[in-house]
């Protein structure tokens, strides 16, 4: 048996079990995903097709709510909390408003 679910609701999963069981921090989480699917693609895939039975694991009412449950993910994270928010910029109507231009630092070396 094979139990299949997209990337993105797996990620997901992932974050919320190992924050709230294993106390990891989503940058921490984040940092190791990219290992995680190389190892999948070795380890996990190529057996996928081997499988007697293939079964999705996860709902549509899961999936539809997803980018909300990355949103309660992400506001719950002490580290975001804490960040200031960048300013919106406004844009006038048919025109965009002149910002002054950003100086650039030398680089250094």
């Amino acid at each position: 048996m094979f139990l299949r679910a997209p990337t993105t609701l797996r990620l997901l999963r992932r974050l919320r079990r190992d924050r709230v069981e294993r106390g990891v921090s989503l940058e921490k989480n984040l940092s190791l995903w990219g290992n995680l699917l190389d190892d999948e693609e070795r380890f996990v895939w190529p057996y996928a097709a081997e499988a007697d039975l293939v079964l999705d694991s996860f709902a549509d009412a899961e999936l539809a709510a997803t980018p909300d449950l990355y949103a309660e993910l992400l506001a719950d994270e002490p580290e975001l909390r804490a960040a200031p928010q960048a300013p919106r910029r406004r844009v006038a109507r048919g025109r965009r408003r002149r910002e002054a231009p950003l100086t650039r630092r030398p680089l250094r070396r």
